[in-house]
C-alpha cells in the first residue's frame, strides 16, 4: 500500500517508513515537502527550514500484531537538511525495523534532488533465519511552473534482496506523482505506484487549509478495489497532531496518529 509501502514477496513483506499525514491522501507521498515525506522521497528535505522531532503509530486493520510505531527527526543545514528515522513493526514471532538515513539539497530554484539509505531487519520466529539489507533510495522533485510540482521516488534501484540470499526478494519500489496549489489553501495531488512485477495503483487527493491551526485530507485509491482515506492536521503552537484513517473495502479501517514537535 502506498502509505506504507507496502511490497509483497510471496508469502512474506515489506515495510518503509510511512508518512502518516498522508495516509489522508491515500498515501501520496512525492510531493508533500516534510520531515515525514524526507524518509520516503528525500528530495522533500530540501524545503525544511527547522529541526523537528515526531512519533507516530498506525494501526493496520485495527489488527494489534501488524501496529508500526515510527520516530523520527530533521536537522537543517543551510540549503540541505538531514532526516533520520526509526520503524517498527510487528509482535514476539515477527517484528520488521527500518532505520532510514537521508538528506535532501535544492539544486536551484526548481529542482530538489536527494538519497537515502535504509537498514531493513527482519526477526523472525525460532528456528526461522533473520534476514538484513542495506538498500539505497534516491528522489527528485521538479517545479517547472508556478503553484505546479511534480516529483518521483525510487526504493531499491539496482534490485538487492535481503542477506542470506534465497529468502525473500525485495521489488524495485517506484512513484511518481504531480500536484498543483489552488491558491494558498487548496492543494491537488495525483500519484501512481508499482512494486516489482505488481499491478500499478493510482491515488489521488486533496489537502485544504481551513485556517491557520486547521488542515483537511482527502484520498482516493484504485487498483483492484477502490479504497479511500480521510485526515486532519491541528497545530497548537509549535506541536502538529495529525490523525487519519486508510479504509480498506475488505480488511477494514487502519486509524493512524502522529505528533510533531518543532523547534523554533
Amino acid at each position: 500500500m502506498a502509505f506504507s509501502f507496502y511490497i509483497k514477496a510471496e508469502a512474506q513483506f515489506v515495510i518503509l517508513h510511512s508518512d502518516i499525514p498522508s495516509v489522508g491522501l491515500a498515501g501520496i507521498q512525492t510531493l508533500h515537502s516534510s520531515h515525514w515525506t524526507g524518509l520516503v522521497n528525500p528530495a522533500s528535505l530540501a524545503e525544511l527550514h527547522a529541526c523537528s522531532v515526531s512519533a507516530g503509530y498506525l494501526n493496520y486493520y485495527r489488527i494489534s500484531e501488524v501496529g508500526m510505531g515510527t520516530f523520527d527527526a530533521t536537522l537543517p543545514l543551510g540549503n540541505a537538511s538531514l532526516g533520520c528515522g526509526m520503524m517498527t513493526l510487528g509482535y514476539s514471532a515477527f517484528r520488521q525495523y527500518t532505520a532510514t538515513t537521508a538528506i535532501g539539497k535544492s539544486l536551484g530554484r526548481y529542482i530538489n534532488a536527494g538519497i537515502g539509505i535504509h537498514y531493513l531487519f527482519m526477526d523472525q520466529a525460532s528456528g526461522y533465519t533473520h534476514l538484513r539489507a542495506w538498500i539505497p533510495s534516491v528522489g527528485i522533485q521538479v517545479k517547472p511552473f508556478k503553484n505546479l510540482i511534480a516529483g518521483a521516488f525510487v526504493f531499491n534501484p539496482a534490485g538487492q534482496n535481503f542477506r542470506p540470499s534465497g529468502y525473500m526478494q525485495i521489488p524495485v519500489y517506484i512513484t511518481a506523482g504531480i500536484g498543483y496549489h489552488l491558491g494558498e489553501e487548496v492543494f491537488w495531488c495525483m500519484e501512481i505506484e508499482r512494486a516489482g512485477v505488481r499491478q500499478i495503483y493510482y491515488s489521488t487527493g486533496v489537502e485544504m487549509i481551513v485556517c491557520k491551526a486547521l488542515i483537511c485530507r482527502l484520498g482516493i485509491r484504485k487498483s483492484t478495489m477502490l479504497e479511500y482515506a480521510l485526515g486532519i492536521g491541528v497545530k497548537f503552537l509549535q506541536i502538529h497532531t495529525d490523525i487519519s484513517v486508510w479504509n480498506h473495502p475488505v480488511l477494514g479501517m487502519s486509524p493512524s496518529l502522529a505528533m510533531t514537535y518543532t523547534f523554533k
